[in-house]
């Protein structure tokens, strides 16, 4: 990634905000954890225990577990459908509950109840639950990556004072932007994405873009893989780097980006070009404003010149059913993995003289993403034989 001079004609709806710091006392401070670039926070909803719930920019209604909904023995009303990235999946609505989020309540909040183990199992962490806009419309919210911490301002007497530079955003349940993007030809292409820390990856293109753009015959090498998102559904997609991403001064080189071919869900929208993710968006603290339609972007010190890294091993893991063994869920082909003797299903006892049962899912992927030209030691157990192999690493793309 390399630092770009500002280009004034490509960007005309972004413009600099001098300042030193906002003037508005916050409402609230909330601490979240970065698991798998999602954004944990704790709250609680009718003031029950401490729940956790994933801070997602790109939900638009509030989500809550099954699971726990059943534990909070809170009453199901109508079913509805609901679209996530890969497709529906089927709901019930619970009214009115009211969801505290340390001195922030929101009252009369209505709880979308969907099953939510596909995503803790993927994940590998607990998830009581999904929130974004019903904060969002409400609250200017900063998401601060360098403190690990949510900040919440009332919004009608909200003004910026900060050092960011400010990109319009337009509104419906979620936030977009325009931004472009550069493939291997030399196209330049400005488009509106979703801005969603609920995507844990960088940037993931919609069918009908896919199509239009003709963007995989403009990506060298791709590798095929499975998507999963508020749905149980599997989604079909295949990965590549595109050449470039320009966000304010900043020019991102060859981003992992996922390319969608599917006709339900998110994906096969035509209003948008598809998703910015965590991956990318880490890389700022964000200030969203929904009632101004603007947000503010500052360099984030932690993450900016942090590397993309992508598939060595050729392996995807998630938790077993009961959630406490480590499988192989997936073997990507023509890889490492899948000129290994290693199968779906495979339990994985041991990564680079890492137990599983000591760490998150999050670590295991971090060791294979991280050893690029490396040959590591795998311990696995099938059908109750404990067997081992040397797997290389090499990145797919």
């Amino acid at each position: 990634m390399t630092k770009l001079k500002k280009i004034h004609f490509l960007f005309t709806f972004w413009v600099t905000v001098n300042g030193y710091a906002q003037n508005a006392n916050p409402v609230a401070k909330i601490p979240f954890e970065l698991e798998g670039n999602h954004i944990f926070i704790q709250l609680t909803i009718n003031h029950s225990e401490q729940l956790d719930f994933v801070f997602d920019t790109g939900a638009g209604s509030t989500v809550i577990n099954s699971e726990t909904a059943k534990k909070l023995n809170f009453a199901s009303g109508k079913t509805s459908t609901t679209t996530g990235a890969s497709g529906e999946t089927q709901s019930s609505i619970i009214k009115k509950k009211s969801v505290e989020v340390e001195s922030i309540e929101l009252d009369k909040i209505d709880l979308l109840s969907v099953p939510l183990s596909h995503l803790e199992r993927s994940i590998g962490k607990d998830i009581d639950g999904i929130i974004g806009y019903d904060l969002l419309k409400k609250y200017v919210t900063e998401i601060n990556y360098n403190n690990s911490e949510l900040i919440f301002y009332e919004s009608k007497s909200y003004e910026y004072h900060g050092s960011g530079e400010s990109v319009r955003i337009d509104i419906g349940d979620v936030p977009t932007a325009i931004f472009q993007i550069i493939l291997k030809d030399g196209t330049y292409v400005n488009e509106e994405f979703v801005l969603d820390t609920g995507a844990g990856g960088a940037i993931s293109f919609t069918s009908p873009f896919s199509k239009r753009s003709q963007i995989r015959d403009k990506i060298d090498k791709t590798y095929s893989n499975n998507s999963r998102g508020l749905s149980a559904n599997v989604a079909q997609i295949e990965v590549g780097r595109i050449k470039n991403l320009k966000i304010l001064d900043f020019e991102f080189e060859n981003i992992p980006a996922s390319i969608y071919d599917t006709e339900v869900g998110f994906f096969a929208s035509k209003k948008v070009a598809g998703i910015i993710g965590n991956e990318i968006l880490k890389r700022f603290n964000i200030t969203f404003d929904y009632k101004r339609k603007r947000s503010y972007w500052v360099e984030n010190r932690q993450y900016i010149n942090e590397p993309f890294y992508v598939q060595n091993s050729g392996l995807t893991f998630s938790l077993d059913s009961n959630k406490s063994k480590v499988i192989i869920d997936n073997i990507i082909p023509d890889s490492g993995a899948a000129r290994s003797e290693l199968k779906i299903g495979d339990e994985i006892i041991e990564i680079d003289g890492v137990k599983t049962v000591d760490s998150s899912l999050e670590t295991i992927r971090k060791i294979l993403r991280t050893q690029s030209g490396k040959t590591i030691k795998i311990v696995y157990r099938r059908a109750d034989t404990e067997k081992e192999l040397l797997l290389g690493l090499e990145p797919l793309i």
